[in-house]
């Protein structure tokens, strides 16, 4: 009989370690805090998009300029990833958003031509297997291809050096490149970041 309950342990302690392994933990966007976290997240076309940097690429940089345009704030978001470990293809992905007159918190259109609310996406994908080449790229930038959206900063302090805020914008190719979407999609955007 103890034998018996010894291999039930064993058995209920194998089956529970085998299903832990089988659980994938999905990724999730950062949380929309205004602590100075160094957070920065959204979705790109509908997939989650979080920076991830290299070894010569910081993953995201932030620049804010009290003294320049009625206050100046760029963010700059880089990622770098492979789909597959085994072949030497590199895609790399960039975000910028940047804002002109901002001194405290508030909504910002992105949505005219006049608007001083912009906010950029380019992607490359590079083989490099040999001398590297790129194979693709799609660039969308909000001062040439037609935008829309709202960036809201819900904090801005110069005490605690703290921005956060939250965004999302659409980008429109006037001139439609054949590999990629003529229109991008980028929802749910948030950041928290010390200056």
């Amino acid at each position: 009989m103890k034998l018996f309950k010894i291999a039930i342990v064993c058995f209920v302690s194998i089956t529970i370690i085998s299903s832990c392994r089988k659980i994938s933990v999905d990724p999730e966007l950062p949380a929309a805090t205004q602590e100075g976290k160094n957070t920065f997240g959204c979705k790109v076309d509908g997939r989650i998009w979080e920076p991830k940097g290299s070894f010569s690429t910081p993953a995201f940089d932030l620049s804010y300029d009290p003294t320049w345009n009625g206050g100046t704030m760029s963010i700059k978001a880089y990622r770098s990833f492979k789909e597959n470990p085994d072949i030497n293809i590199v895609t790399k992905e960039f975000i910028s958003i940047s804002l002109g007159e901002v001194s405290k918190p508030g909504q910002y259109s992105f949505n005219t031509q006049d608007s001083l609310a912009l906010g950029n996406y380019t992607m490359a994908v590079q083989d490099q297997t040999g001398i590297t080449e790129i194979t693709k790229v799609c660039y969308y930038d909000a001062a040439e291809d037609s935008r829309s959206g709202m960036l809201n900063i819900t904090k801005l302090d110069m005490g605690r050096g703290i921005i956060s805020g939250t965004f999302e914008f659409t980008l429109t190719k006037k001139n439609p490149i054949t590999e990629c979407n003529p229109v991008l999609k980028i929802t749910e955007g948030r950041f928290d970041l010390k200056m």
